[in-house]
């Protein structure tokens, strides 16, 4: 049986998509491929990604851990997007159960920001220290393999580590999206040490 999941990186493909846009044309032609896949498919913006959710299922792990795997690669690949410093938000139907579930790891607010702070403000601000809130990507994976997965967190983070301490390469397009973040990386000398 083949239970239908929409997840992971959700907020970071649709981030991805957004962001793309807006640089007006695409850095990289795109060009579509067949692909078949009898007994799964992992489908992310960045192949290292892919390939981990893929591992998952081939080792035997099922839909949930190869998800959460993905998503933690996409942490490390795609920095700049949401992963294990944002939010997470996963739906996925049990099909066993016929329901479906969803589970929101999104981040709260710190414990000083108050209504009263911000209620004069039309929006919030992109750039600045109120924008921030208490990462829930990592508990939301934690909750979601808890629930319905087969691995521990520790083995659906193993991979993206890996990656963080041996390095990879990047693809021209995520090399020209970094790029654009080296002036926000510079303002800040504890970033320009660390990056």
């Amino acid at each position: 049986m083949l239970a239908i999941i929409t997840l992971v990186a959700v907020s970071a493909i649709v981030a991805g998509f957004s962001f793309r846009a807006g640089l007006g044309s695409p850095t990289e032609p795109f060009e579509a491929k067949a692909v078949y896949a009898p007994n799964g498919v992992v489908s992310t913006s960045q192949l290292l990604a892919s390939q981990a959710g893929l591992t998952v299922l081939k080792n035997g792990g099922n839909a949930v851990d190869a998800a959460v795997t993905a998503a933690a690669v996409l942490s490390v690949v795609e920095p700049y997007m949401t992963g294990i410093g944002g939010d997470m938000f996963a739906m996925l139907w049990l099909e066993k159960e016929q329901r479906l579930v969803g589970i929101n790891g999104s981040g709260h607010a710190g414990a000083l920001m108050t209504f009263e702070k911000v209620a004069d403000r039309r929006r919030v601000p992109d750039e600045r220290p109120e924008s921030i809130t208490l990462p829930g990507a990592l508990s939301g994976w934690a909750k979601l393999l808890e629930a319905h997965g087969s691995i521990t967190l520790a083995e659906a983070l193993a991979l993206a580590i890996e990656l963080a301490e041996k390095g990879f390469l990047i693809s021209d397009t995520t090399a020209i999206e970094w790029g654009l973040f080296e002036s926000k990386i510079n303002w800040d000398q504890g970033s320009r040490a660390t990056f």
